[in-house]
């Protein structure tokens, strides 16, 4: 909570690993930001904006979705500057979350490190002609642009 307080104090976003750490040796740590755990931290701590990444469920199995998905709704009622993003899920993560979560709470991401940005772009519009259909390109602009900006600014 000490780092979400200085971020606040300097108006900065933050940008936190959401869900399971597979490839951690120390199996007790790759629960750590688990959305059980996290839901445990005052996130109101920080007046700017934290992202909470991956949904939440980086890591999970398709049928403990639908669990995680109620505790990030939760987590996003509780607190108004907590976000999401898409970063690093495959298509069939996202078309479960992505019907439940208000689209002003997601914002893209790519993990471009790990997962091709073309290809971070084309599952999300996948899952979004799937998931939400005739709003998917309202959503994607709303993702992909407006959101991110609203967040991180117009850098120049």
């Amino acid at each position: 909570e000490a780092i979400l307080h200085a971020c606040g104090a300097l108006a900065l976003p933050v940008v936190i690993h959401g869900g399971r750490s597979p490839m951690f040796f120390i199996e007790h740590a790759r629960d750590f930001a688990i959305l059980d755990n996290l839901a445990r931290v005052d996130w109101s701590a920080s007046a700017s904006n934290v992202v909470i990444s991956h949904f939440g469920s980086y890591g999970f199995d398709h049928d403990e979705l639908p669990g995680e998905r109620a505790k990030l709704r939760t987590l996003l009622d509780r607190y108004s500057n907590l976000m999401t993003d898409t970063s690093g899920l495959p298509y069939h993560t996202l078309k479960v979350l992505l019907p439940d979560i208000d689209s002003d709470r997601i914002l893209f991401g790519s993990d471009s490190l790990y997962v091709l940005m073309w290809q971070s772009v084309i599952t999300l519009m996948c899952a979004l002609d799937d998931a939400v259909q005739s709003r998917a390109d309202e959503y994607f602009t709303r993702i992909t642009n407006r959101n991110v900006r609203n967040v991180f600014g117009n850098a120049s």
